[in-house]
């Protein structure tokens, strides 16, 4: 209890931090913003800030300060602005407040627990140990291959790493985001449970309760992941672009009205490729649904300017800790690679590639089972079983379509059908998912933005046609399809039981190796999991490995083979 209170603090000045930071940047945008446009946008601004501060520097306490010396000058300089929202919020009614307050502590409950997220323990850990004592490090991915997959998620897990969290980070970043997804959530069931569901956004927002109501409850929020994360992202800005086809299907848009809407939703696009690259082209095609649309505004070649710079700042410095830490700036994709001494050895980068493809396509099977299309009976059979990614989604897509087929000419009003036109990232970024690594954790995103948008229109034109389905109704249905998706819960909250006060990673028995040329690494005794073992630390030994300057760490780690686990 004590714990899950503690957490709550602490979500409560990290997003107080954030809403300072975002609204420095969007008052050089537009004057006119909510309280979560700045949250959202904080955010991108601090893993940008993180990004450059740690190509020089180890995110250390002198980051955090400067970030939140940041938030508070932005709070200050546009106290007038926060003074009004925060009159706005006492509209709110006393039962949604008390609901959502309800559903952060149960959320703050579960951060409270063990660490049971698998990638937190084989590469996650490390990679934050890293960036607090380091700067970017060049070639480290030749000591563990995982440590060169440059995700940004790391860089605010280091930044939460510090004073009185410092080895407790991982219980504080997938539930702070988590808690900000449920703010339009819960507004779009409120409107609903209110008959208020005129919008066709607010079914777009009340499919979405699915999923969050399962991360919420089963899935992670304790560790490093970076599925939960992106997926939040991606959401998010799909729901601000399919509210502003909405807008513009019902009437004109005047110019002006949602630049700090389509400014976060381009921001998060471009930040979600810096969380889990598999994402890309899901993102890019979004980004270019954004770019059209401001084209078509006229008088807004400042707004692209502004949007086109953001997109800069936030893909550049994350590029560039690409190509420090593995030689490529899209690791491990070969692509582009530096002609660098630290460049990791590309047959290595290869296999690793083609390991993630296979564990994606069949877990725990060796590549050479997992060519051609042997793998998809067995895939078919594992993914039909999946309530969250597949059973569920799939029919709220089908009960959408068939609706949409079959009852659209009997609508009284016009429907938003413009909002279609997200199918066509989804669509695309699933076609890459399943070419290149069909885990469905990795398509979780695409998924539920083509459910949600299906069901949502679908949805409108059932409540448009002339004998219209109660609003409360299909509310019911959804809350059922939620309940039958997160059957099992009571174990995610019987694990709590081991928790006793504040504590730390799982310790992992390591053992010293020596390389030829007399580096020490630590490899774990048992599997492949260093948790916050001392650094040097990676499963993968390789003879070969060797410091670039024997005397620092910073100037990394060069190889000229492969480990012998990885070498067939």
């Amino acid at each position: 209890m004590v714990v899950a209170v503690c957490i709550i603090v602490t979500w409560i000045i990290c997003a107080v931090v954030l809403v300072g930071i975002g609204s420095i940047v969007l008052r050089g945008v537009t004057p006119a913003f909510s309280l979560t446009d700045a949250f959202w946008i904080g955010l991108a601004a601090s893993v940008v800030f993180l990004e450059i501060w740690s190509l020089a520097f180890a995110v250390n306490p002198t980051a955090d300060y400067l970030l939140a010396f940041a938030g508070l000058a932005g709070l200050c300089v546009n106290w007038d602005w926060l003074a009004q929202k925060l009159v706005d919020t006492r509209s709110l009614s006393k039962s949604k407040t008390a609901i959502y307050a309800v559903i952060v502590f149960i959320i703050a409950l579960r951060a409270a627990g063990p660490c049971e997220h698998y990638d937190t323990g084989l590469y996650g850990a490390q990679a934050v140990r890293w960036i607090t004592n380091y700067p970017a490090v060049f070639g480290l991915a030749n000591l563990h291959a995982r440590l060169g997959f440059n995700t940004s998620v790391f860089l605010f897990h280091a930044a939460l790493n510090q004073g009185p969290w410092k080895d407790m980070y991982f219980r504080l970043f997938p539930g702070l985001l988590i808690c900000a997804l449920w703010v339009p959530i819960l507004g779009a069931v409120s409107r609903v449970i209110q008959r208020d569901s005129a919008r066709t956004s607010v079914w777009f927002y009340t499919i979405l309760l699915v999923p969050t109501t399962w991360w919420s409850t089963r899935g992670f929020v304790v560790g490093t992941t970076t599925d939960e994360p992106t997926a939040i992202l991606a959401l998010v800005a799909s729901g601000i672009l399919f509210e502003w086809f909405e807008d513009r299907n019902r009437e004109p848009v005047r110019s002006g009205d949602w630049d700090s809407r389509l400014f976060v939703a381009a921001t998060l696009l471009a930040l979600s490729i810096t969380f889990k690259l598999s994402i890309v082209v899901f993102a890019i095609f979004s980004l270019g649904i954004v770019v059209v649309i401001v084209w078509q505004l006229k008088g807004r070649s400042r707004f692209l300017t502004s949007m086109c710079v953001a997109f800069v700042l936030v893909l550049l410095p994350w590029l560039g800790r690409g190509i420090v830490t593995s030689g490529y700036p899209l690791f491990p994709s070969t692509a582009l690679g530096f002609p660098v001494e630290w460049r990791v050895p590309t047959r290595y980068a290869e296999i690793n590639a083609l390991w993630i493809q296979s564990m994606a396509r069949l877990p725990n099977v060796l590549p050479p089972q997992t060519r051609g299309l042997a793998w998809l009976h067995p895939w078919l059979h594992a993914v039909m079983r999946n309530r969250l990614l597949f059973q569920l989604p799939v029919a709220i897509t089908l009960l959408g379509s068939t609706a949409i087929l079959m009852l659209f000419s009997r609508c009284l009003q016009p429907t938003c059908l413009h909002a279609l036109w997200l199918l066509f990232p989804s669509i695309g970024g699933l076609s890459f998912w399943f070419w290149e690594a069909p885990d469905l954790r990795f398509a979780l995103p695409m998924i539920w933005t083509v459910a949600a948008t299906l069901g949502a229109v679908g949805l409108a034109i059932l409540r448009d046609a002339r004998k219209p389905m109660p609003p409360r109704a299909i509310l019911a249905g959804i809350l059922l399809a939620t309940l039958y998706c997160g059957f099992g819960w009571p174990r995610s909250y019987k694990i709590l039981k081991s928790v006793h006060g504040f504590d730390q990673l799982p310790v992992a028995s390591v053992a010293a190796r020596s390389t030829q040329s007399g580096l020490v690494v630590y490899v774990p005794t048992q599997g492949n999991q260093c948790w916050n073992a001392t650094i040097p630390c990676t499963p993968y030994f390789s003879q070969t490995l060797r410091l670039r300057d024997p005397s620092d760490f910073r100037r990394g780690f060069r190889s000229d083979g492969l480990p012998p686990e990885l070498g067939p």
